[in-house]
């Protein structure tokens, strides 16, 4: 069964949710101005290990195409890894697992849940940021349907947000901190899965770790790939980035 908690996203839409203020720093970003959380702040005395991890393989991952809200399902690459991801982690003490709802991030989760007797907990700002009109296409494709969009990404070397019926980036970042805040302040002292995409795992990472906005996209985020945090009250630590040592290993049975 997938619950869907009202304080992990709620109703995901592509308008701008409103700005808070407080703990936010302003960066520029393409010629605009957005609101970023500054850090995440664990609970008082507390640390919370969240294991973040990408779901597996799908044919448009395959294909390089931007997925975003798609919900295109893992294939066998994909299953296989989610598979790996299951018995990799069998042996962590984990005390929930949460999770994009769309499906190829699900799938992944459930597969990491039932080792533990755990339910994959479905939170709506988990998933990844829609790309609107580029989605299912590669950045080529993009590069010829919307030449003067597409163009000013490749220029500024920004990451490519800004995109016809996209979501705006502020809905995305505040999305994304309020489910990480929410998160850790449920779980102190204990170990969390989050099964989500690319894009809000770098998101998360650089919150956590103070990052400014450009940096976040300068981190790699693979297929099934593993990244651990230890968040605390004042700091938060990065002790592993995009551990794929786990899909080397010989086919789950």
């Amino acid at each position: 069964m997938i619950r869907e908690p009202g304080d992990l996203g709620g109703t995901i839409s592509r308008t701008s949710l409103r700005r808070e203020e407080d703990g936010f720093f302003l960066c520029l970003f393409a010629g605009y101005s957005y609101g970023i959380p500054t850090r995440c702040i664990g609970q008082a005395g507390h640390m919370t290990r969240l294991l973040l991890i990408r779901h597996g393989c799908t044919e448009l991952n395959g294909r390089g195409c931007f997925q975003g809200w798609i919900d295109v399902s893992l294939n066998d690459d994909g299953r296989r890894q989610a598979n790996l991801l299951g018995r990799t982690l069998a042996q962590e003490s984990l005390s929930a697992v949460y999770s994009s709802p769309l499906v190829r991030a699900m799938d992944t989760a459930k597969a990491i849940a039932v080792p533990h007797g755990l339910e994959a907990v479905a939170g709506p700002g988990l998933m990844e940021i829609s790309f609107g009109l580029w989605e299912g296409l590669t950045f080529e494709e993009a590069l010829q349907r919307f030449p003067d969009e597409a163009g000013n990404q490749l220029k500024a070397q920004v990451p490519p947000l800004l995109v016809p019926d996209g979501e705006e980036p502020d809905a995305f970042m505040n999305r994304v901190s309020k489910i990480l805040s929410s998160i850790v302040k449920r779980h102190p002292e204990e170990s969390v899965a989050v099964v989500s995409h690319g894009g809000p795992i770098r998101l998360i990472i650089g919150i956590c770790l103070g990052l400014p906005w450009e940096l976040f996209w300068k981190l790699q985020a693979d297929s099934a790939s593993i990244s651990e945090l230890l968040v605390y009250e004042d700091t938060s630590i990065l002790k592993r980035l995009n551990d794929t040592c786990h899909c080397r290993g010989e086919e789950a049975v």
